[in-house]
């Protein structure tokens, strides 16, 4: 819901924090759906 807004203003972080917690509990959809966003997400920039 958080993901697309769906009765809940959208918030991409509160929706990662649910899937990390459906992930952790086994949850296979949630794991898949991390996976994706980590294979299409930006690096994070490194310190130099």
């Amino acid at each position: 819901m958080h993901t697309r807004g769906l009765g809940v203003p959208k918030n991409v972080a509160k929706a990662k924090a649910w899937f990390k917690k459906a992930a952790n509990a086994g949850d296979p959809r949630a794991k898949k759906t991390l996976a994706n966003w980590r294979a299409v997400a930006p690096a994070p920039a490194q310190k130099k």
